[in-house]
Parts: structure tokens; sequence; C-alpha cells
């Protein structure tokens, strides 16, 4: 277990219980997580939460599938920018 890791893959919690992971991203999850020991409860945590708060979301309410690609991709483009800083 690298202590690395497992910070990095609770900063990505909140964005995998989203499903807002990009591909690079979603499979350094997988990869940690099949061999990490430790139980992550940062992402159960931020799992459930997505999943009470879409639950409280009717379908009517939420966004489409276009915009959220736009917003996700906007919010990348921010943070790429900032990294570079």
């Amino acid at each position: 277990m690298n202590h690395d890791d497992c910070a990095s893959m609770a900063d990505l919690a909140p964005a995998a219980a989203l499903g807002a992971l990009d591909p690079d991203e979603a499979a350094f999850l997988r990869a940690h997580l099949a061999t990490c020991v430790r139980p992550h409860l940062e992402l159960r945590e931020a799992m459930a939460l997505a999943a009470t708060i879409g639950a409280a979301c009717p379908d009517e309410d939420r966004p489409s599938p276009a915009l959220r690609t736009r917003l996700l991709d906007a919010a990348r483009a921010d943070a790429a920018r900032e990294v570079r800083l």
C-alpha cells in the first residue's frame, strides 16, 4: 500500500461517486482499490451521499447528459489551467 496512492484515491472519491472521473483517473481508482487493504471509507461516504442526493432529485429535474458533459469538461479545463500556474 502506497500512502500517496491512498491520498490520491481519497481526493478522487467525490468525483468517482458522481461518475465524473476521466478514464485515467477511473483506471487508477480501480487498480488501487483492487490492491489496497484500507477500507477507503471516504469513497463509501461519497457514494452514499451521491445516492441520497440523486434519490432526492426527480428525474425531470436532472440536467441532460449533454449539459453534464459540458459542465465536467469546463471544470476539468479550469483545473488544468490552475495546475499550470
